[in-house]
């Protein structure tokens, strides 16, 4: 159901209003108010977008009014969420106020008394490198050795907080424009900033830019990926009981870092020759919709891979775990530009959506950053990157692990977001 509506975030102080256009309701409420509103919405078959400016929201200590098209009414009692009114108009009629009267739904928005299960910092897209700032090939500016000094905030700060269980990268930790010369002396400063954190293990996967200086058992070797080969990138971890991370290599299937003569090297070649007709297979000119993926900068899950998440998944399933997925590539389109998507990220979603478990999927490589929610209430959220981050803004943050959802924290550039199970 998209609709355009007020998100009620709630701070510290309880003031805080954001607004999200053309956002689906999945991705702003948690599962127990957006029961309620399936509930006034399928009772009320005709509703308008043309409300108009009678209809706002209210939030009962924000001060302030605002207008949307549903004209949500919410209002908050120590963080709780005690009622929800939604105006509905008829074309040419008058908005008649509470149509849907929801009282104590009893759910609990940014409570700063619940604790956390556990908690872990996030970060993504450093690539450092030792050279002078420019631009990506749309133009977009970045900060080469600024990243280096963003991380190593990044890091301070995750230790000034504490409470941490361990930090993540999402893949590409040196860029591919590093001198090769300069390759290894680059990941070891980035390496280095990362062995300061003081909260547990940090964990790493593959991204193109790793490809484009080190060959993948080196990468491997060098952040810790721990391989059930010596070419697999792809493992999972648990880092407390009950829960458990599925980190994806994403460039399995893929022109970069395996050798030309590669099983891998050859399927990703023919799919390249097969959907983009470009000379320059880094350009997705002339693709259109989520066809622009089929780019080399992006690549694919294999057959093995697929086969051991499957199982990872029912594994999961057995012994009660909740899932979360990682991966350097976004998985769904709703969350990032086309051209950033894995290649085979419909085979993917098939084999997530079979599974109860799955929660959210967290990515990086599009460096703007995005969310959505899928149809099966299944979280996608693509990290902003630190390499286009200005000298002194940075993008970093820490997520707090509820029972019933995840709270990112994001700093800076990284924005933050209340991710609720369904």
């Amino acid at each position: 159901m998209l609709v355009t509506a007020f998100h009620p975030i709630i701070s510290a102080n309880a003031t805080k209003v954001w607004l999200a256009e053309s956002r689906s309701l999945e991705s702003m409420c948690p599962p127990s108010l957006m029961n309620c509103l399936l509930c006034w919405s399928q009772a009320s078959a005709n509703l308008s977008s043309s409300v108009g400016e009678q209809s706002n929201l209210r939030l009962s200590r924000s001060g302030g009014a605002k207008v949307s098209e549903l004209g949500f009414q919410v209002a908050f009692k120590e963080h709780r969420i005690v009622a929800l009114m939604a105006g509905v108009a008829q074309v040419g009629a008058e908005v008649t106020d509470a149509v849907a009267n929801i009282i104590d739904t009893n759910v609990v928005v940014n409570d700063k008394s619940q604790k956390p299960l556990f908690s872990f910092a996030v970060i993504t897209d450093v690539q450092y490198a030792d050279i002078d700032d420019s631009e990506s090939f749309l133009g977009v500016p970045r900060f080469y050795r600024h990243s280096l000094e963003s991380l190593h905030r990044a890091v301070d700060a995750w230790n000034r907080r504490g409470g941490l269980a361990f930090a993540i990268h999402f893949g590409d930790i040196v860029d591919g424009k590093c001198p090769k010369d300069k390759t290894r002396i680059a990941f070891n400063s980035v390496l280095s900033e990362f062995k300061a954190f003081r909260g547990g293990p940090v964990y790493h996967m593959i991204g193109n830019h790793c490809l484009y200086n080190l060959p993948r058992p080196e990468l491997n070797q060098l952040l810790g990926i721990p391989p059930s080969t010596e070419s697999d990138s792809y493992y999972s971890f648990t880092p407390y009981p009950g829960f458990l991370f599925v980190v994806l290599d994403g460039y399995d299937v893929s022109a970069l870092g395996w050798p030309v003569d590669h099983p891998h090297t050859k399927a990703a070649l023919h799919l390249l020759e097969t959907k983009n007709p470009n000379s320059d297979k880094n350009s997705p000119d002339g693709l259109s919709g989520i066809e622009r993926r089929f780019v080399m900068f992006n690549g694919g899950l294999g057959e093995q891979q697929l086969k051991w998440l499957e199982k990872v998944l029912e594994e999961a399933t057995t012994f009660e775990q909740k899932v979360i997925i990682c991966c350097h590539l976004p998985l769904h389109p709703g969350a990032a530009y086309p051209s950033t998507l894995l290649w085979n990220f419909e085979e993917v979603l098939q084999i997530l959506h079979k599974f109860d478990c799955v929660l959210a999927c967290i990515g990086g490589h599009a460096h703007e950053g995005g969310h959505v929610v899928d149809s099966h209430g299944v979280h996608h959220h693509v990290l902003e990157a630190v390499l286009e981050c200005p000298p002194g803004t940075d993008a970093y943050g820490h997520v707090d692990v509820f029972p019933t959802h995840l709270s990112l924290h994001g700093t800076d550039r990284m924005a933050s977001s209340e991710m609720y199970f369904k």
